[in-house]
């Protein structure tokens, strides 16, 4: 791994030390998380923490296959020395400074000068595809089991995502038909006061507007009490997971993630729904005459 591509994450020199130094290496953070929710706990281990390992040095020999009982001539013997977590080492491997490993590469007649297989990362998870299409159109074969399982996940997601959508758009509609209902039964029930408006000199414009800012008001009262009761069934699900489920790896902090345009979207489309629901009645109390309206009981 080159040592700017582990940056800030490598706690200790992430540098080819030369020969009799020990060699840093960094792990996938996943292995930390894997170890403290599923082996620590079966075995009675304690939990260990990044800050405790970092530093932690242990005997290695390169060369030597412990699974075909084979040695080269001249194995190395050396040591690593763990110096950070990082995202950006592979989950099933140890990550060293690829001057490290050319040196070692070299050491046993191995080709320094070319690779197996490269890591590449995407600045911008939209700009995949295009990375991809770019490296296949080189000749180059992509290993893309990680991405196709990546892709399932997301488009389960997608579905579940898109089936409550579709709940939510029912239900906001249902709101607005209870909406259109009670303001039809509103202005029935001011039609005498609608009557006086317009004798002493309101506008249809004027009835309208009143009533539409009635349900404006009703719109941001419901959206503000959603959001609200949002945060709560989801602070309320988040304490669950807490206490009802085992540790397991990967497990969120927080099941719901609560942004501003989330917050705004819900009081807007509340908002929205208010105004639709109103639109007919408002219009209907705006097209009342006065005369009538007046004498209506």
């Amino acid at each position: 791994m080159p040592t700017d591509l582990i940056g800030a994450d490598a706690k200790l020199p992430f540098t080819d030390q030369g020969d009799g130094k020990p060699i840093p290496i960094v792990l996938n953070r996943r292995f930390l998380e894997v170890y403290n929710k599923v082996f620590a706990p079966q075995r009675g281990l304690p939990v260990l923490t990044d800050t405790m390992l970092i530093g932690f040095q242990f005997p290695v020999e390169l060369g030597r296959s412990y699974v075909a009982g084979k040695t080269l001539a001249e194995a190395y013997e050396s040591a690593f020395v763990l110096a950070g977590f990082s995202d950006r080492s592979p989950l099933a491997g140890i990550s060293l400074p690829l001057e490290t490993v050319r040196r070692i590469n070299g050491r046993f007649g191995q080709n320094t000068g070319s690779y197996t297989s490269v890591l590449v990362r995407a600045l911008d998870s939209q700009k995949v595809s295009s990375v991809a299409a770019a490296v296949k159109k080189m000749g180059l074969e992509l290993d893309e089991s990680e991405r196709n399982r990546a892709l399932q996940i997301g488009a389960a997601v997608e579905l579940v995502t898109l089936a409550l959508s579709l709940l939510a758009t029912l239900i906001t509609a249902l709101a607005a038909v209870n909406i259109t209902q009670a303001f039809y039964a509103e202005v029935r029930e001011r039609t005498r006061e609608i009557g006086v408006m317009r004798a002493v000199g309101a506008t249809r414009g004027d009835v309208a507007s009143l009533l539409l800012v009635e349900a404006a008001i009703t719109g941001i009262a419901g959206g503000v009490l959603g959001v609200l009761l949002a945060f709560l069934g989801g602070w309320a699900v988040d304490l669950l997971a807490r206490t009802a489920l085992p540790d397991f790896p990967f497990k969120p902090q927080s099941f719901f993630v609560f942004r501003a345009v989330h917050v705004l979207l819900g009081i807007g489309v509340a908002i929205l729904a208010a105004l639709a629901g109103a639109f007919f009645p408002a219009r209907a109390a705006a097209r009342l005459d006065p005369a009538r309206a007046l004498t209506a009981e």
